[in-house]
């Protein structure tokens, strides 16, 4: 097994002789008559024919010079609280060939880099371009929710039937949160979509960048070290992104969090916050209500019994309109409410003209068969 240190070393040797095809590339394009670097003007000039001649490729030809790109409003809230890392805001695209903005890929080539909270942020990006995924989640959420309001009462000594009252509210909420929870992993371990969704936003960096940035790909390069064997991919195609989705084996899976402040779950917008929210309600209510009651003749006591569950059936449908525009910003939001986190895991190498499976996991769009669709008149539910 290779030490860590060993493995960085590789890295940073691929990275640097990956960085001179693309040097080697740009010259050879720009009528350049020798190389910039070790790798022979040869080897890019037989690389630009073939695009030139094949896939009708024109220069003229940069690199982006730029590493550290301003990141999307939609991406930089997949990190919240903290900010972007500068370090993570590398473009997806390292040369433009004419209009084309290109990702070099040369032999084995990391799927995406980043570390964990990336990994993460392309699993939010990829879950919310699944169609209908978020709204069978929130349609289940408010559903559970409003099976929370209590509806009655049964007939027997007062105090009694009210904790028993208050015990059902919690033990449905406990019900409620297990079958929300079961719905997430149906939602993405067993979508079909999900992957190419994954692969498609690590390869191009569409939420990331924005569709218009320079720094989202939209052309994959794929080259030998000898320039003999030579691959021009559309990003966005169905095709191409089924195969890198193959190789790169994206799975994921669920663990739950649990954010604790004085020994309760914090945060307005948490399940367990709002089951409290209701159990308190009750509380205040039947407290009030008992004061009141030894005052109270029976048919009285029916009638303010039927007027505390409708307050408590509206506090409940207000809750539900206080966070719904809260978890409608995402799957993230979705899955904070319910302290859920995505762990993600896939191949850490990819060779899109090869066979290069090396197994990685890290914690944690779409294939346009037609690029000029949007992914939801593409993708299958």
């Amino acid at each position: 097994m290779r030490s860590f240190k060993s493995h960085l070393s590789l890295t940073e040797q691929a990275r640097s002789h990956g960085e001179e095809m693309e040097h080697v590339i740009i010259a050879a394009f720009n009528g350049k008559s020798r190389s910039p670097v070790s790798i022979p003007i040869g080897v890019g000039r037989a690389i630009q024919s073939v695009l030139e001649k094949q896939y009708h490729v024109k220069g003229p030809a940069s690199s982006l010079g730029q590493d550290n790109f301003p990141v999307s409003s939609e991406w930089a809230q997949f990190w919240e609280p903290e900010t972007v890392p500068g370090s993570t805001r590398t473009p997806k695209t390292d040369i433009i060939l004419g209009k084309d903005r290109v990702s070099v890929k040369m032999g084995a080539s990391q799927l995406m880099s980043g570390g964990v909270n990336e990994s993460t942020a392309v699993f939010y990006a990829a879950a919310d371009k699944i169609r209908g995924a978020k709204r069978r989640l929130l349609n289940e959420i408010e559903t559970q929710i409003s099976n929370l309001a209590p509806s009655s009462v049964a007939k027997g000594p007062l105090a009694g039937e009210i904790k028993k009252g208050k015990d059902r509210v919690v033990m449905a909420a406990n019900s409620a949160h297990k079958v929300l929870q079961t719905l997430m992993r149906e939602t993405f371990e067993a979508n079909p979509n999900f992957a190419t969704y994954f692969v498609h936003e690590a390869i191009t960096g569409d939420v990331k960048f924005g569709t218009k940035s320079p720094a989202r790909a939209n052309k994959v390069l794929s080259v030998n070290e000898k320039g003999t064997k030579i691959g021009w991919y559309d990003a966005d195609n169905a095709g191409f992104l089924a195969k890198v989705a193959g190789q790169a084996k994206v799975t994921v899976r669920f663990k739950t969090t649990s954010v604790k402040s004085g020994g309760s779950k914090t945060g307005a917008y948490r399940f367990w916050s709002v089951v409290a929210l209701i159990v308190n309600k009750m509380d205040e209510e039947f407290t009030e209500f008992e004061k009141q009651a030894p005052y109270l003749s029976e048919g009285k006591v029916k009638d303010v019994l039927v007027g505390i569950y409708d307050k408590l059936k509206n506090f409940v449908v207000e809750l539900w309109d206080g966070i719904k525009a809260f978890l409608a910003r995402g799957v993230k939001y979705i899955m904070e409410f319910l302290d859920m986190e995505p762990v993600v895991s896939h191949h850490e190498y990819i060779d899109i003209m090869g066979d290069v499976n090396v197994p990685f996991e890290m914690g944690g769009s779409p294939m346009y068969g037609d690029v000029h669709k949007k992914p939801s008149e593409i993708m299958k539910p």
